[in-house]
């Protein structure tokens, strides 16, 4: 006997019918995204001793996963409803990098992109982070890399942490943010990821264990933070799970997915290209670099989307 669009709430099974069933049936629930039932997952269980009965639909309280949907374009603290599934879908897309051009072609890093599906508790909060984009002397929020003036800021990443609190232990998904330009001839800077950020034209990014290389002009890239200039008219590094490196064309920052999550993507930009930007959930412009060949430019701000 097979029981089709189940819903698991809690500890509690529910059924959109009436149907009966004996210990020992093999059953299968449905966890479903939408009407649609496009990346729904199966799940397989048999009904043990004392708990044959009758499925019974509920008039209130049970809500399909993934049918309700929140963006989010700023720093938020998150409660999770109630009558959420127990089950979240986050999508988040890094910030680019600030970009600063004498006349030749260049480009900062754009943004990284991650998404997963992780079990959650209903009425916990979590923090919803969104990477800003790095600028004239402004380091993009969320880890974008700074250091001394004039300097060309790195991107933030894009997230979501446990317990409200933005630390390595807490990271669901990280969304790296791109590297800085800052050169006097032609720059690439690298995008961020994906579980690594893209390398610049002179400094690393970042990956699962370590911060991005420096160049003699920056600092390595570390936890959740981009590199720092340490001369002016220079570039900071990506922010992500580790920073990009920087320098004149500074590396991006590495994306990051938690242990235990499920349906999980993570992407690297190209360039001054954010990552996964045909997904249906992305918002136009959201997490570019620059491509300028003259004067300067700001980096865009980062994305995050959470299907609850």
């Amino acid at each position: 006997m097979k029981l089709r669009f189940v819903l698991r709430k809690a500890a509690t099974i529910v059924a959109l019918a009436l149907i009966p069933f004996a210990v020992g049936d093999a059953a299968t629930y449905h966890q479903i995204q939408s009407v649609a039932t496009a990346n729904s997952t199966w799940h397989k269980f048999t009904v043990a001793s004392g708990t044959a009965g009758t499925w019974r639909a509920l008039s209130s309280g049970a809500t399909a996963c993934f049918s309700r949907k929140v963006g989010f374009t700023a720093n938020t603290s998150w409660t999770i409803p109630a009558d959420n599934c127990g089950t979240i879908r986050i999508k988040a897309w890094g910030a680019g990098g600030a970009d600063y051009s004498a006349g030749n072609v260049s480009k900062s890093g754009g943004g990284g992109f991650a998404q997963a599906d992780y079990g959650v508790t209903p009425g916990s909060t979590v923090l919803v982070a969104v990477g800003g984009g790095g600028g004239v002397n402004v380091a993009g929020t969320n880890g974008g890399g700074g250091g001394v003036a004039t300097f060309y800021g790195g991107g933030g990443y894009s997230g979501v942490f446990l317990n409200n609190s933005a630390t390595q232990a807490n990271a669901i998904v990280i969304a790296g943010g791109g590297g800085a330009c800052a050169t006097l001839s032609i720059c690439n800077a690298g995008a961020g990821g994906g579980s690594s950020g893209q390398n610049g034209s002179t400094a690393g990014g970042g990956t699962q264990t370590a911060g991005g290389t420096n160049y003699n002009s920056g600092t390595t890239g570390s936890a959740l933070k981009g590199g720092a200039t340490i001369a002016s008219n220079n570039s900071g590094g990506g922010g992500g799970w580790f920073g990009g490196g920087a320098t004149g064309a500074s590396g991006g920052g590495s994306g990051h997915v938690i242990s235990g999550a499920t349906n999980t993507i993570l992407t690297t930009g190209n360039v001054n290209v954010v990552a996964n930007a045909a997904d249906v959930d992305y918002v136009a412009g959201k997490g570019n670099g620059a491509n300028i060949s003259s004067g300067t430019a700001s980096g865009q701000p980062g994305y995050v989307v959470i299907y609850y």
